[in-house]
């Protein structure tokens, strides 16, 4: 599991960020526009500064403490 982990985390802090903001937007598309994020996987946080359609404001989006869970039920980033 420990492979799998670090590959995950690979993916997630090699990938450009101009592809995962299109790709954000092409999922939201209609309901917000993502404008910027971040990502610390140490801390395992998460930023993103949101546009949603209609507002005149961007809305910040934190998450704290996150993990993800695989499909065999193990938990990503409990370490």
């Amino acid at each position: 599991m420990g492979f799998l982990v670090a590959l995950i985390k690979l993916g997630i802090k090699w990938a450009p960020k101009s592809i995962v903001l299109k790709i954000a937007n092409y999922k939201l598309k209609g309901i917000a526009e993502v404008k910027d994020y971040v990502v610390d996987l140490d801390a395992r946080t998460v930023y993103a500064n949101t546009l949603l359609y209609g507002e005149t404001e961007a809305i910040e989006v934190w998450a704290e403490h996150f993990g993800i869970i695989l499909e065999n039920g193990a938990l990503f980033g409990d370490n």
